[in-house]
């Protein structure tokens, strides 16, 4: 029984030795060669960036493809709808 023990905790050593020494191997990897998952990761978020960009905006039946032209409209629209009135109203 003894004898079974002491077998029981050396395989136990070897198990974490093995353990260890795949987890070391997978960070060089890593390190080496990047992470598998960073393909998959650019992929992603270059796709949600496509998605959420705006290429090109009508305005007065003219469409508008410069990424300038189209930030200042965008911007002079929401300046417009939320920006202070002019009062022009005279006190008397």
């Amino acid at each position: 029984m003894q004898e079974r023990k002491i077998i029981e905790m050396e395989l136990e050593k070897i198990y974490e030795a093995e353990e260890l020494y795949w987890q070391q191997r997978g960070g060089e990897k890593w390190t080496l060669e990047g992470d598998a998952n960073t393909n998959f990761f650019h992929l992603a978020a270059n796709g949600r960036r496509r998605k959420k960009s705006i290429p090109s905006l009508e305005d007065n039946g003219e469409l508008v493809n410069n990424p300038k032209q189209i930030h200042d409209l965008i911007y002079g629209y929401y300046k417009k709808l939320f920006g202070k009135k002019n009062q022009n109203t005279e006190l008397g």
